[in-house]
Protein backbone atom coordinates (compact mmCIF):
# COMPACT_ATOMS: atom_id res chain seq x y z
CA UNK A 1 0.00 0.00 0.00
CA UNK A 2 2.81 2.29 1.19
CA UNK A 3 4.69 1.94 -2.63
CA UNK A 4 1.00 2.55 -4.09
CA UNK A 5 0.35 5.32 -2.45
CA UNK A 6 3.55 6.99 -3.07
CA UNK A 7 3.62 6.52 -6.63
CA UNK A 8 0.00 8.00 -6.69
CA UNK A 9 0.55 10.62 -3.80
CA UNK A 10 -2.24 13.16 -4.99
CA UNK A 11 -5.22 10.06 -5.37
CA UNK A 12 -4.40 8.65 -2.43
CA UNK A 13 -3.98 12.20 -0.24
CA UNK A 14 -7.29 13.67 -2.09
CA UNK A 15 -8.98 10.31 -1.38
CA UNK A 16 -7.84 10.73 2.57
CA UNK A 17 -8.49 14.32 2.79
CA UNK A 18 -12.25 12.75 1.70
CA UNK A 19 -12.46 10.61 4.28
CA UNK A 20 -10.55 12.58 6.59
CA UNK A 21 -13.72 15.30 6.17
CA UNK A 22 -16.52 13.03 6.77
CA UNK A 23 -14.98 11.54 9.88
CA UNK A 24 -14.80 15.32 10.92
CA UNK A 25 -18.25 15.78 9.87
CA UNK A 26 -19.57 12.98 11.53
CA UNK A 27 -17.57 13.55 14.90
CA UNK A 28 -18.68 17.25 14.76
CA UNK A 29 -22.21 16.12 14.55
CA UNK A 30 -22.34 13.64 17.46
CA UNK A 31 -20.35 16.14 19.76
CA UNK A 32 -22.35 19.16 19.14
CA UNK A 33 -26.04 17.96 17.91
CA UNK A 34 -26.53 14.90 20.33
CA UNK A 35 -25.75 15.87 24.15
CA UNK A 36 -25.30 12.96 25.99
CA UNK A 37 -25.06 13.43 29.74
CA UNK A 38 -24.93 10.61 32.63
CA UNK A 39 -28.41 10.38 34.65
CA UNK A 40 -28.54 12.77 37.92
CA UNK A 41 -26.12 11.29 40.58
CA UNK A 42 -24.57 8.69 39.08
CA UNK A 43 -20.83 9.12 37.41
CA UNK A 44 -20.38 7.74 33.39
CA UNK A 45 -16.79 7.15 34.02
CA UNK A 46 -17.35 4.25 36.22
CA UNK A 47 -20.49 3.38 34.82
CA UNK A 48 -20.90 3.50 31.08
CA UNK A 49 -24.52 1.86 31.52
CA UNK A 50 -25.98 4.92 33.05
CA UNK A 51 -25.17 7.34 30.28
CA UNK A 52 -28.48 8.46 27.91
CA UNK A 53 -29.73 11.19 25.61
CA UNK A 54 -31.27 13.95 26.82
CA UNK A 55 -34.57 14.92 25.71
CA UNK A 56 -33.92 17.16 22.06
CA UNK A 57 -35.77 20.06 24.03
CA UNK A 58 -32.79 19.84 26.54
CA UNK A 59 -29.76 20.89 23.45
CA UNK A 60 -28.46 24.00 23.69
CA UNK A 61 -27.16 25.64 20.51
CA UNK A 62 -23.68 26.37 20.10
CA UNK A 63 -21.58 29.47 19.31
CA UNK A 64 -19.69 28.19 16.25
CA UNK A 65 -18.57 31.73 15.59
CA UNK A 66 -17.46 32.38 19.14
CA UNK A 67 -15.63 28.41 18.80
CA UNK A 68 -14.13 29.11 15.86
CA UNK A 69 -12.47 33.06 16.63
CA UNK A 70 -10.98 31.02 19.03
CA UNK A 71 -9.26 28.12 16.97
CA UNK A 72 -11.39 25.36 18.68
CA UNK A 73 -13.52 25.16 15.83
CA UNK A 74 -14.17 25.71 12.37
CA UNK A 75 -17.71 25.68 11.21
CA UNK A 76 -17.98 22.85 8.52
CA UNK A 77 -21.51 23.20 7.64
CA UNK A 78 -22.17 26.57 7.94
CA UNK A 79 -22.77 29.02 5.09
CA UNK A 80 -20.53 32.19 5.37
CA UNK A 81 -22.80 34.90 6.97
CA UNK A 82 -21.42 38.10 8.72
CA UNK A 83 -23.48 41.16 8.71
CA UNK A 84 -22.92 45.30 9.20
CA UNK A 85 -25.40 47.18 10.06
CA UNK A 86 -29.15 46.35 8.61
CA UNK A 87 -27.32 44.72 5.94
CA UNK A 88 -26.83 40.57 6.45
CA UNK A 89 -24.25 39.05 3.52
CA UNK A 90 -23.77 35.13 2.99
CA UNK A 91 -21.75 33.43 0.21
CA UNK A 92 -21.75 29.82 -0.88
CA UNK A 93 -20.30 27.29 -3.24
CA UNK A 94 -22.93 25.26 -5.42
CA UNK A 95 -22.67 23.26 -9.09
CA UNK A 96 -25.70 24.88 -10.31
CA UNK A 97 -23.97 25.44 -13.68
CA UNK A 98 -22.50 22.05 -13.85
CA UNK A 99 -19.04 23.81 -12.04
CA UNK A 100 -18.93 24.80 -8.32
CA UNK A 101 -19.32 28.25 -8.54
CA UNK A 102 -19.30 30.80 -5.17
CA UNK A 103 -22.69 32.69 -4.83
CA UNK A 104 -23.60 35.61 -3.48
CA UNK A 105 -26.45 37.50 -1.84
CA UNK A 106 -27.46 40.05 0.60
CA UNK A 107 -30.18 41.88 2.60
CA UNK A 108 -29.99 45.28 3.23
CA UNK A 109 -33.28 45.32 5.91
CA UNK A 110 -31.71 42.91 8.26
CA UNK A 111 -32.81 39.94 6.88
CA UNK A 112 -36.21 40.50 5.84
CA UNK A 113 -35.86 39.51 2.15
CA UNK A 114 -32.96 38.72 0.01
CA UNK A 115 -31.79 39.83 -3.32
CA UNK A 116 -31.00 37.32 -5.98
CA UNK A 117 -28.22 35.09 -5.75
CA UNK A 118 -25.01 36.42 -7.90
CA UNK A 119 -22.08 34.60 -9.40
CA UNK A 120 -19.20 35.88 -8.18
CA UNK A 121 -16.66 33.27 -9.41
CA UNK A 122 -17.65 32.58 -13.10
CA UNK A 123 -15.48 30.07 -13.64
CA UNK A 124 -15.49 27.29 -16.30
CA UNK A 125 -12.03 25.91 -16.05
CA UNK A 126 -11.42 25.72 -11.93
CA UNK A 127 -14.21 24.34 -9.37
CA UNK A 128 -14.79 27.53 -6.80
CA UNK A 129 -15.25 26.28 -2.80
CA UNK A 130 -14.22 26.72 0.49
CA UNK A 131 -15.59 30.42 0.50
CA UNK A 132 -15.12 32.92 3.65
CA UNK A 133 -16.79 36.03 3.98
CA UNK A 134 -16.25 39.16 5.84
CA UNK A 135 -18.04 42.49 6.19
CA UNK A 136 -16.69 45.58 7.78
CA UNK A 137 -18.61 49.46 6.96
CA UNK A 138 -19.78 49.49 3.31
CA UNK A 139 -16.93 46.78 2.77
CA UNK A 140 -17.94 43.14 1.88
CA UNK A 141 -14.70 40.92 1.40
CA UNK A 142 -15.82 37.39 -0.47
CA UNK A 143 -12.51 34.97 -0.63
CA UNK A 144 -12.76 31.07 -1.73
CA UNK A 145 -10.77 28.79 -3.53
CA UNK A 146 -10.03 27.99 -7.70
CA UNK A 147 -9.35 24.33 -7.88
CA UNK A 148 -8.29 23.57 -11.29
CA UNK A 149 -8.10 19.91 -12.94
CA UNK A 150 -4.34 19.46 -12.66
CA UNK A 151 -4.76 19.52 -9.16
CA UNK A 152 -3.06 23.11 -8.29
CA UNK A 153 -5.01 25.39 -6.30
CA UNK A 154 -5.07 29.35 -5.88
CA UNK A 155 -6.95 31.71 -3.40
CA UNK A 156 -8.94 34.40 -5.08
CA UNK A 157 -10.91 37.36 -3.55
CA UNK A 158 -13.36 39.44 -4.58
CA UNK A 159 -14.31 43.39 -3.14
CA UNK A 160 -17.36 45.39 -2.84
CA UNK A 161 -16.92 48.82 -1.34
CA UNK A 162 -20.93 49.59 -1.78
CA UNK A 163 -22.06 46.91 0.88
CA UNK A 164 -22.31 44.05 -1.53
CA UNK A 165 -24.62 46.10 -4.41
CA UNK A 166 -21.00 45.58 -6.63
CA UNK A 167 -17.54 44.06 -6.98
CA UNK A 168 -14.46 44.81 -8.46
CA UNK A 169 -12.75 42.47 -9.97
CA UNK A 170 -11.46 38.98 -8.78
CA UNK A 171 -7.89 39.23 -6.93
CA UNK A 172 -5.79 35.82 -7.49
CA UNK A 173 -3.65 35.92 -4.29
CA UNK A 174 -1.55 34.05 -5.65
CA UNK A 175 0.02 36.30 -8.15
CA UNK A 176 0.99 38.98 -5.21
CA UNK A 177 3.72 36.73 -4.75
CA UNK A 178 7.42 38.17 -5.84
Amino acid sequence: MITHCSRHYTYCKKNTNQLLTVVLAYAVLVVFVVNIKPTSGQNSINDPGTIQREPASSIQLVDFKGLAGKGILSPVFLVPIDAAGQNVYFAWSANRTGNFEIFFTRSTDGGREFQTATNLSNSSEAESTDVSLKAQGENVYVSWWENYKNETRTPVIKVSNDNGKSFGDQVFLSSLIR
